[in-house]
C-alpha cells in the first residue's frame, strides 16, 4: 500500500505508542473498506460539531462517508457485505440532512450489523491522519486497476469495488475533519470534484481528481 511518507511516520509513533502494537490501517478491499466504515460508525462522536446546513462550502459529514463506502451513492453493496448497502442509504438520508438524532441512531444500527456479520474494527485507528492515509490507500488501489472507468459506472457490477472505493475516498477527503487541518486541506477541490463527478458519472472528471488526489499522496 502507498503510504503518505510523512503520515506513515506519525503512525508509526502511534502505533508504538499502543500497547500489543495490533493496531492498523486496512487494507483498500473489500474486507478492509467494510472495517474501516465499522470503526469510523464506532467512533463518530460529535461529528454533527461545527457543520451548518447555510455553510457557502460543500462540507462532508463523516457519516456520508461511511454510507458511501457501503455503496449508498452507487447503489452497489460490497460482494458478501450486501446487507450494509440498505443501512448505508438511510445514513446517507439523514446525514446528508444533518438530522443528528436519525444518523446517530443509525450509526448505532451500522456498527449493530458490524458486530453480527463479525466485522473485525475495534483496533483500526479513526483520526485524520488515519482517514487521510486510507483514503490514499482507496485512491491508489483505483488508480491501478485494469478495469476502464466507464466499466466503475456500469450499474449493479459484481467485485466492482474502485466505484465505491473512489467515492467513498472523495467524500472522507472532503471532510470538515480533514479540510480544516493544515496537513490535509490541500485535497479539498480535488476531493469535491470527485464527489461530483461520480454522482454525475463523468468518467474523465473522475480520471482527472483521482489523479490528482493521487499525486498529492505521493507527495
Amino acid at each position: 500500500m502507498r503510504r503518505i511518507p510523512a503520515l506513515a511516520a506519525a503512525l508509526t509513533l502511534a502505533l508504538t505508542a499502543c500497547a500489543g502494537g495490533s493496531t492498523q490501517i486496512p487494507e483498500p478491499d473489500e474486507d478492509g473498506m467494510i472495517s474501516f466504515g465499522c470503526a469510523l460508525a464506532a467512533d463518530s462522536h460529535d461529528w454533527d460539531e461545527g457543520l451548518s446546513a447555510d455553510s457557502d462550502e460543500a462540507i462532508v459529514p463523516l457519516p456520508l462517508g461511511v454510507s458511501v463506502i457501503f455503496g449508498s451513492q452507487t447503489a452497489t453493496p460490497m460482494a458478501g457485505y450486501e446487507d450494509f448497502e440498505m443501512l448505508g442509504q438511510d445514513l446517507a438520508k439523514a446525514s446528508s440532512a444533518l438530522d443528528v438524532e436519525s444518523t446517530n441512531d443509525l450509526l448505532t444500527d451500522v456498527v449493530e450489523q458490524c458486530d453480527e456479520q463479525g466485522v473485525s474494527y475495534e483496533d483500526i485507528p479513526t483520526d485524520k491522519d488515519a482517514i487521510a492515509e486510507f483514503s490514499c490507500s482507496l485512491v491508489d488501489m483505483a488508480v491501478s486497476s485494469d478495469t476502464p472507468i466507464e466499466d466503475w459506472l456500469l450499474p449493479a457490477q459484481e467485485d466492482n469495488i474502485e466505484i465505491n472505493a473512489i467515492a467513498a475516498a472523495g467524500m472522507f477527503l472532503a471532510t470538515k475533519e480533514l479540510k480544516e487541518s493544515d496537513a490535509y486541506s490541500q485535497f479539498y477541490d480535488d476531493a469535491i470534484g470527485v464527489v461530483e463527478a461520480t454522482s454525475t458519472l463523468q468518467p474523465e472528471l473522475i480520471e482527472t481528481h483521482m489523479e490528482a488526489i493521487d499525486s498529492m499522496c505521493e507527495e
